[in-house]
């Protein structure tokens, strides 16, 4: 007989991906009011990946069972690399494409980690599983017909470039989950704190200045950031890649079309409310063993 993965163990489990995905619809709509009053960006990630840092730095010195790996850092620093090129080509192709197609990409990219789950690291695929996968890609791919009906060849080439980015680091963190695991705070530290180096110079070089409200924004937005990872890292430790990453994202852009309507006040269409739907369906079809 079919059934939900254990009662209250199962919930237990899945707990740590319900509060990754709080905190992603937190950091959506900081960046969204940040988006409506015209900040920029960049110096806002400066200081959202150094609050980041140091919230991670905090808990690896209040943590007495962590046992550092020589992965924690070499594979933070490199991931650093992905998340920053992740948000700046996301910016990219919502300018060559517009937000719909971005985002929708953005979510397709749990298809690196899903592969990666079942081809490297011996994780099987049920048959449910499957149907939600397909449902998922079906809800994520009407994003697009519902944005512009032509795109360019170079921006066909922005998001090929999201898509590999966004997924490559999905898979860099089930990669450290796996062989690491140990030293998650270390690893999240070495990831934000390169992530701050970066996109400070990056900052520097565009001559980009802080404002009050821009640290403020970015301090806050860093603790959220940094929770959404560290709780993903910690559902990884409990939940397949091929059941964590699809049910994160759609997660995610449900959630965030709800927080459209009850907190910025847009209307529900049509087209929204199939979305939702067909992501509730796909979550519950993710979730059944």
């Amino acid at each position: 007989m079919t059934k939900f993965g254990g009662g209250m163990w199962y919930y237990r489990r899945m707990t740590w991906l319900a509060l990754s995905a709080i905190c992603s619809l937190i950091i959506a709509n900081i960046l969204r009011y940040a988006r409506q009053h015209e900040l920029p960006f960049m110096p806002i990630m400066t200081m959202n990946y150094l609050q980041a840092a140091l919230v991670s730095v905090v808990l690896c010195f209040g943590n007495d069972s962590m046992l550092p790996t020589r992965l924690d850092v070499p594979l933070g620093a490199l991931n650093s690399l992905l998340y920053l090129g992740g948000f700046l080509l996301y910016f990219e192709a919502v300018k060559n494409c517009g937000i719909s197609i971005a985002v929708s990409v953005m979510r397709l990219s749990v298809a690196l980690p899903v592969l990666s789950g079942v081809l490297w690291f011996g994780e099987t695929l049920s048959l449910y599983q499957l149907l939600g996968l397909i449902l998922m890609a079906v809800a994520l791919i009407s994003i697009g017909r519902f944005g512009r009906a032509t795109i360019s060849t170079k921006a066909m080439g922005w998001l090929l470039l999201l898509f590999l980015v966004i997924g490559c680091s999905s898979v860099i963190d089930k990669t450290y989950n796996f062989y690491g695991n140990s030293g998650k705070n270390l690893y999240l530290a070495a990831l934000f704190f390169t992530a701050f180096l970066l996109s400070a110079l990056l900052t520097r070089l565009h001559r980009l200045r802080f404002s009050g409200r821009i640290v403020g924004i970015g301090l806050l937005l860093g603790i959220p950031n940094q929770l959404t990872s560290l709780f993903l890292l910690m559902a990884l430790s409990t939940v397949d890649s091929v059941v964590a990453f699809p049910t994160l994202a759609i997660s995610v852009l449900s959630g965030s079309m709800l927080c459209d309507r009850f907190i910025w006040g847009e209307p529900f269409t049509r087209e929204k409310l199939f979305l939702i739907a067909t992501s509730m369906v796909a979550i519950v079809l993710l979730n059944i063993s």
